[in-house]
């Protein structure tokens, strides 16, 4: 025993073991990417690395060492949901932060609370992780954009408005219509300017349709020049009335490609719940009857559903 004592004297002595491990463990400390806070027992911030400085302005030049960390906090998170977490003693716990540090910006934070033990196991106070998820959020938020909004025209795609429409028909069936347009001769404006120009158009109407449309309106995108309104709380006229000024709009507005001016127009078709049942499939079917009456009749008119007819719409 006495030979391998000093076997292993040696081998501590040779490798400087008791001076590099400190050195070592600073250094891991002083150039991890997250940040790193350092709490004792009575949650006072007693060191951070040089990550959680940046990520955290109110610790530059080590202003914040011996104050409360929810004082730090404090003038700048506004979240109570977030000082409820940093005062609760739960080890490995974790907490999603949105962190808005400018009016146009948001930054995403995954903080992980673990506890810090002496070597009896008492807790002497708590480590605190910040990990920057701000890249990673945002690509998932854009991925789950994407799952409901067209690309094109940046509003709803046909299966989220018909998922939000049914979900409007179920709370409140009352005084709802759906109103379906095709954008006449599409195909023409597509072969005569090319499909840039087209896709111009798209955007064209949408912007349009949006400037008479409400909050609680839904718009989408039915299908190629296809387009889908619901409008929740409006009577029929009302609904009708909403659909003459946009395809009045249409009719005497243009956009500039390079060479001309292109104007566009539109076919209306519109049922309403006080007619038909409160089932979206019959809505859906009967608006698009009506759709296929305006085109039949010329383009550019309105058709409405009333049940057991359709009746063109044209205001005095």
């Amino acid at each position: 025993m006495f030979l391998t004592n000093a076997l292993y004297l040696w081998a501590i002595m040779s490798f400087q073991l008791f001076k590099l491990s400190p050195i070592a463990m600073e250094r891991v400390f002083e150039h991890m990417s997250e940040g790193v806070l350092i709490l004792d027992r009575y949650r006072t911030l007693i060191d951070y690395n040089p990550a959680a400085a940046s990520i955290i302005p109110a610790l530059s030049n080590k202003k914040g060492i011996g104050y409360k960390i929810d004082d730090i906090f404090s003038g700048i998170i506004k979240d109570t949901a977030f000082f409820q977490w940093l005062r609760s003693p739960q080890d490995h716990s974790q907490y999603d932060l949105m962190w808005k540090k400018e009016e146009d910006q948001s930054s995403y934070y995954l903080l992980t609370a673990s506890s810090l033990f002496n070597r009896r196991g008492e807790i002497e106070g708590r480590q605190i992780v910040i990990s920057d998820v701000t890249e990673q959020r945002l690509l998932q938020e854009e991925l789950e954009r994407r799952a409901y909004i067209d690309g094109l025209t940046n509003i709803f795609n046909r299966s989220s408005f018909i998922e939000r429409t049914q979900m409007i028909l179920e709370e409140d069936a009352q005084d709802t219509a759906v109103m379906l347009f095709d954008i006449d001769f599409f195909k023409q404006i597509n072969d005569t300017h090319g499909h840039h120009i087209g896709d111009e158009a798209l955007r064209h109407v949408v912007t349009i349709c949006q400037q008479h449309l409400q909050m609680d309106d839904l718009f989408g995108r039915y299908g190629g020049e296809e387009f889908a309104i619901c409008l929740p709380h409006h009577s029929f006229e009302e609904a009708c009335h909403i659909a003459e000024q946009i395809r009045h709009s249409f009719e005497m507005s243009f956009f500039e490609n390079d060479e001309e001016k292109v104007r566009v127009t539109a076919s209306f078709g519109i049922a309403h719940t006080v007619y038909d049942p409160n089932v979206l499939e019959t809505l859906l079917f009967e608006a698009d009857q009506a759709l296929y009456m305006s085109k039949r009749q010329g383009r550019n008119w309105i058709y409405a559903s009333t049940g057991a007819d359709y009746m063109l719409y044209e205001e005095n």
